[in-house]
């Protein structure tokens, strides 16, 4: 039996997954330091950067089929660990450089989401 998840967003970004990467490359310049940015942040904003491409381009069927013996589809391990992977940065960086944050309910249902895939399926 399958079953449809839909999360809709209050706040739709209307510009394209470029534009997005071009503010946070204009962010990251501005928090740059000498001492910091190689050893922190750097990583963070390469795996941001590649979230947003990637969620870009995700289609409506990303969560795949499994297996039906707890071993999800490839697609959807994929999902889950890119959505674990940009929620850690962005928590990491809002603390590099002291900027409150606060996920959207609908991130927080993905992460919900991304939990029950990976201990549930």
């Amino acid at each position: 039996m399958e079953n449809e998840i839909i999360v809709q967003s209050k706040n739709i970004f209307s510009s394209k997954a470029e534009e997005l990467q071009t503010r946070l490359n204009k962010l990251s310049e501005l928090k740059m330091t000498e001492k910091t940015y190689l050893n922190t942040e750097a990583s963070m904003i390469w795996i941001i950067r590649g979230c947003i491409g990637y969620f870009d381009k995700l289609d409506s069927n990303f969560l795949g089929k499994g297996n039906g013996k707890g071993i999800p589809d490839a697609q959807t391990d994929h999902f889950a660990s890119n959505l674990y992977r940009l929620s850690n940065s962005i928590k990491s960086l809002s603390e590099f450089w002291k900027i409150p944050i606060s996920f959207s309910e609908e991130f927080k249902t993905l992460l919900d989401v991304r939990t029950f895939i990976v201990h549930y399926f």
